[in-house]
């Protein structure tokens, strides 16, 4: 963040709308990261990308408005998935 930007934040009592969202189910698939990326990086072998198990899994949203944040973000509970 640059010296000219201005930070804001409201709290989240303090908007007008009520915003729920639900998560109903997370599709797709991980790719996995080349082993020169590994090598560069060795923290990348326990991202979870490299387990046989499903990986963990969260979401993250945060409320806009005019292109800039309003509030920090918000993230789901962890839920271990089997499947």
């Amino acid at each position: 963040m640059g010296e000219t930007e201005k930070f804001y934040y409201v709290y989240s009592c303090d908007l007008d709308l009520n915003v729920q969202l639900k998560i109903g189910s997370l599709e797709g698939k991980r790719e996995q990261k080349s082993y020169k990326a590994v090598l560069e990086n060795p923290m990348l072998r326990f991202s979870g990308l490299y387990q046989e198990t499903c990986s963990d899994l969260y979401v993250t949203c945060q409320v806009f408005a005019e292109g800039k944040p309003l509030a920090l973000p918000v993230r789901t509970s962890y839920k271990a998935f089997s499947t």
